[in-house]
């Protein structure tokens, strides 16, 4: 039996869809689609100061159907890179909370291996999420801006700011600070939408 589980690292992407294999940098204008396709890719760079070097992490759409997507991720932090495939459910809340069931061929009983692969973007930060609230705002993402829902809460003294958008990734830019200080961003710098078959 495959079991899901989740890890809430606060892996951020926000985007749209135009047919035929388009990036966010494109004039075209882009729109936003609830739908992942095979071949649909999106990259996310992370900086603030929790860590040494920008990381950029590029997850591609390898397979889906109607209740599993197979994910392609390569993970860059300077010359150091990671490669993997999780396997996980098809929704978009899955997305959101990155729900993984499998890594490759690995089942993933407790989410150790998960944490362990895309640590290079975790921000430990310690304590119960407080005063969270929730407002429509919007996302710029090369020529389309998105309109979004931007949840904003307080874990011990960091500020935190993500914001849940209309589109299959779900997850727009993000930011953390401390003392006005960036800790962690995420922000999305290429996106491509294939579209159906």
């Amino acid at each position: 039996m495959t079991r899901g589980h989740v890890l809430s690292i606060l892996l951020v992407a926000c985007g749209g869809q135009t047919g035929g294999g388009v990036t966010i940098g494109k004039p075209a204008g882009v729109v936003a689609s609830s739908d992942l396709h095979v071949g649909d890719a999106i990259v996310y760079r992370f900086t603030g100061s929790f860590t040494r070097e920008p990381v950029t992490v590029r997850e591609e759409v390898r397979a889906l159907d109607d209740k599993r997507v197979t994910i392609e991720v390569h993970a860059t932090r300077g010359h150091e890179e990671r490669r993997w495939t999780q396997i996980g459910p098809a929704g978009n809340d899955a997305r959101w909370n990155n729900a993984v069931d499998e890594i490759k061929d690995l089942p993933n009983p407790d989410d150790a291996t998960l944490a362990r692969l895309w640590e290079w973007v975790v921000f430990p930060a310690e304590g119960t999420p407080v005063k969270g609230e929730s407002a429509p705002c919007d996302q710029k993402l090369g020529t389309a801006t998105l309109g979004c829902t931007c949840e904003r809460a307080t874990i011990g003294a960091v500020q935190t700011e993500q914001a849940r958008c209309p589109f299959a990734w779900q997850r727009g830019p993000a930011k953390w600070t401390k003392n006005g200080a960036v800790i962690w961003q995420s922000e999305v710098v290429d996106l491509v939408v294939r579209g159906p078959s």
